[in-house]
């Protein structure tokens, strides 16, 4: 899977259509203030279809200058995506609403910390397996990726969480 997906070593996940209301914009923005305010150089791997919003996004990744550290994906066989899951140092979630969030539970049942959106089902869905945030704020967000990656204690504890709450 990493290398049929050319997939970096260390990376963050976000699967999920780019439509506007899963926050993609937002999250690119957290990357650049990880790298200001933490020196952190993440790449961020996204799946799913572009629905027609492609070549855009793919302009607002220049305008940020991440092209190397966004790789887009697009569609993945599902046979493939609890490899990525599994390869994944966390999944991102930063949906302004979900009526479910299939890939929360997809995340858990392969053992890949979670942080989140604080908005609608997501809560509920992941119980206390999860970091969450407000997905209009770009300082909380970015706060609680860098805690998730720089505590391995806490990282631990998300993973054995999540694999008891993908039970339910």
């Amino acid at each position: 899977i990493k290398t049929r997906y050319g997939l970096p070593d260390i990376f963050i996940y976000y699967p999920a259509a780019l439509w506007p209301h899963k926050n993609h914009l937002k999250l690119l923005d957290v990357l650049c203030l990880l790298s200001d305010k933490f020196g952190l150089k993440l790449s961020l791997v996204l799946s799913g279809m572009s629905v027609g919003r492609k070549l855009d996004f793919q302009n607002e990744i220049s305008k940020r200058e991440l092209q190397n550290s966004v790789h887009l994906l697009g569609y993945i066989p599902y046979k493939d995506i609890p490899g990525i899951y599994n390869l994944a140092t966390l999944m991102i979630y930063p949906s302004l609403f979900e009526g479910f969030g299939i890939p929360l539970v997809e995340a858990m049942a392969c053992g890949c910390p979670i942080v989140c959106s604080n908005s609608t089902s997501i809560p509920e869905v992941v119980g206390d397996a999860a970091l969450f945030f407000d997905p209009l704020s770009l300082e909380e967000m970015s706060s609680k990726i860098y805690k998730a990656l720089s505590d391995e204690e806490l990282r631990s504890k998300m993973i054995k969480l999540g694999l008891e709450q993908a039970k339910l």
